[in-house]
């Protein structure tokens, strides 16, 4: 699906993170929390966040679910399907293609505003003895659980680390490229990639799918590496000069400092049966 820019009037992708034409932020992009791009990050990101059970919210992630009442998401073939079960048993297709990314996001924005719903249906209920007795529950709980918890935070840290510096061994690292085209880019921490355009002198965002393939090719990508620091000799406006940088360190801020707002308390209740089953979507 394509965008305006609200602010150059021009259309791009909303995959991407910027404005491919003047650089600015997409608004639909606008969190702390690093989006999922695939199938199974979205797994994992609904796991980090403390989610119910896929019966109790709803949403199927990568299960073709047949019943009414659910949203969905999963490959058929080389096809990304993304589907809505409403009341009635129909489905109704929000996409089907081949852009996984794509197909992700539209399912994981549905799902943060169905948290967001959720969380202000409780809301409105107010303060009640019930609350009161699940708050004590869920502080006795805790004290219980903090042993377990630290454990498990120092278990689940290690993890993210070795996957980063698995990352950072065998596939692309953040810093500047150069393609069997004699052509420049730079990827960000985040996989976002940018393309240096040799006759306007300015970078430009870049969708993966554009990429040449031997960029694309986590095989061969390292390959192409020149460096993650600029250098002069490059001829070629620093990518730490562009707004694209500043987007960057803002979003890194916003990651240190996310409250994440999208995470679930456990002990509270999720109710399905307030969601409007009857739309498309």
């Amino acid at each position: 699906m394509k965008i305006q820019c609200d602010y150059c009037d021009n259309t791009y992708e909303d995959t991407l993170y910027n404005c491919p034409h003047c650089g600015a932020r997409n608004p639909s992009h606008n969190d702390g929390d690093a989006r999922p791009k695939t199938i199974e990050e979205l797994k994992e990101w609904y796991t980090n966040h403390n989610l119910p059970p896929y019966e109790t919210t709803r949403f199927f992630i990568g299960i073709d679910y047949r019943q009414p009442r659910a949203f969905g998401i999963y490959k058929d073939g080389d096809q990304f399907v993304v589907y809505k079960n409403k009341a009635d048993g129909s489905r109704a297709i929000r996409y089907e293609g081949e852009d996984e990314q794509y197909a992700v996001h539209e399912l994981w924005q549905r799902l943060k505003d169905e948290i967001a719903n959720q969380k202000n249906n409780q809301s409105r209920t107010g303060a009640s003895a019930s609350e009161t007795r699940k708050a004590n529950a869920r502080y006795r709980r805790s004290l219980i659980a903090v042993g377990i918890y630290a454990v498990g935070t120092v278990l689940f840290m290690s993890f993210l680390i070795g996957v980063a510096v698995f990352k950072f061994i065998n596939g692309p690292k953040m810093g500047y490229y150069v393609s069997d085209d004699n052509d420049t880019y730079f990827e960000d921490s985040y996989g976002q990639w940018y393309s240096y355009d040799d006759n306007d002198d300015s970078w430009s965002s870049v969708s993966t799918v554009d990429l040449p393939d031997e960029l694309k090719d986590s095989d061969t990508v390292k390959d192409y590496y020149v460096s993650s620091d600029w250098n002069a000799s490059y001829s070629k406006t620093n990518w730490d000069d562009t707004t694209f940088y500043t987007d960057y360190q803002t979003r890194c801020e916003n990651d240190s400092s996310s409250s994440d707002s999208d995470s679930w308390d456990s002990s509270d209740s999720w109710d399905s049966s307030s969601t409007d089953w009857d739309s498309d979507w």
